[in-house]
């Protein structure tokens, strides 16, 4: 925390005296001049050039160098933090759903099918999710939770397209597979807001 502190402050420092030398150049002259005056600069050999106009602009174009070197230091790490690594995350999720493709067109597996479809249903193209969500039941799956995790993620997806008489059928299967493998997930169905799924009667 102390460090973070420190680092702040040292990018701090600097751009403050950049914004000043471009906002105020000529009371920066006006400063040192004044020193002279007081005899504090009388063994400075460089007053009578701080008298000229290019001693204005050179604070100006000192301050403008500054400023963007700070502000590019601290915009960049920004862009790769919310741009940059974000941008190849989707890139490489975008590569691992095209192999996860090409590899089911080849060898249809009901686990890359679950996957493919759990990958579509994020991206809210559920279409394709429905598409291998139908692929991975018809498969057939010999793991108990998964079945119960499929046919929930499918109740979900037609709930979200409004197909609510197969969203209840996919629904009462995952909780008739979740009874009798004793999963227990209530708690998916609570957490996604499930219940108004089914009805008084199916509840019970």
């Amino acid at each position: 925390m102390e460090g973070n502190i420190v680092r702040l402050f040292g990018l701090l420092i600097p751009l403050v005296i950049g914004v000043i030398c471009i906002i105020w150049p000529k009371r920066i002259q006006e400063y040192t001049l004044k020193c002279k005056t007081q005899g504090l600069g009388k063994f400075n050999f460089s007053f009578d050039w701080m008298k000229t106009r290019s001693y204005v602009v050179t604070l100006r174009i000192v301050g403008l160098i500054v400023t963007a070197s700070i502000v590019i230091w601290i915009l960049y790490p920004t862009y790769y933090i919310f741009y940059k690594v974000p941008h190849e995350r989707k890139l490489k999720r975008q590569e691992k759903i095209e192999r996860l493709e090409a590899s089911f067109q080849k060898t249809p597996l009901a686990w890359d099918a679950a996957e493919l479809m759990a990958e579509f249903y994020n991206k809210h193209d559920y279409e394709k999710a429905l598409y291998y969500g139908k692929a991975c039941l018809d498969l057939g799956v010999n793991n108990a939770r998964l079945k119960v995790w499929a046919n929930y993620l499918m109740a979900k997806i037609y709930k979200k397209t409004d197909n609510y008489d197969l969203a209840r059928k996919h629904l009462a299967v995952a909780i008739t597979l979740d009874q009798e493998n004793m999963i227990k997930n209530e708690k998916w169905i609570e957490r996604d807001g499930m219940q108004d799924v089914l009805s008084e009667n199916e509840r019970r």
